[in-house]
């Protein structure tokens, strides 16, 4: 359940992206574009060296801190979803750089930490049932995001947060 909340925070970036900054900032076209791409470069280029540093620390502490700077990264976008002009895209960058700095933690962090938890005489299945949680982070994440996003530009940034806040709780 808890790496639902993760796998959702990571969806969202492409998902809800796109259309934040369209609807909600009223940035130009190339820009979603230029973030997603910056994202996953910072992604190629950190990855290993973040999670070798990481590696000494528990992973579950390393995911409470993934879990933490996707709730600041939900809670930044909430505050910037009024804002225009060069204060929103720097603040936009910033938030961005928290979520790709959490996405690199998170990922090698909760697939070790699902390996080693498995029982060895189940471990595929236990396997599959963490892999079904990103299915139902894709099943959630459209239904989450185009209500709250309708009824508040700043909605599902601040229940993410918030998700992602109880979530670090459930994995302590």
């Amino acid at each position: 359940m808890l790496n639902i909340v993760y796998a959702l925070s990571t969806l969202m970036l492409g998902l809800a992206l796109p259309t934040f900054i369209k609807a909600a900032l009223d940035g130009p076209a190339w820009l979603t574009s230029a973030v997603l791409v910056g994202n996953a470069v910072l992604i190629a280029l950190l990855g290993s060296t973040i999670t070798r540093r990481l590696a000494r620390y528990r992973r579950t502490r390393v995911l409470c801190a993934a879990a933490g700077l996707r709730a600041c990264w939900g809670l930044a976008l909430a505050a910037i979803t009024q804002g225009r002009g060069t204060w929103a895209m720097t603040a936009l960058i910033a938030a961005m750089l928290l979520c790709t700095i959490a996405e690199v933690m998170h990922a090698p962090a909760s697939m070790a930490l699902a390996a080693a938890t498995s029982p060895l005489q189940a471990r595929g299945r236990y396997l599959a049932v963490f892999q079904y949680s990103f299915v139902a982070a894709e099943i959630i994440a459209p239904v989450f995001f185009a209500p709250l996003f309708g009824v508040s530009h700043a909605a599902p940034f601040l229940i993410l947060g918030a998700a992602n806040i109880a979530a670090l709780g459930g994995t302590l």
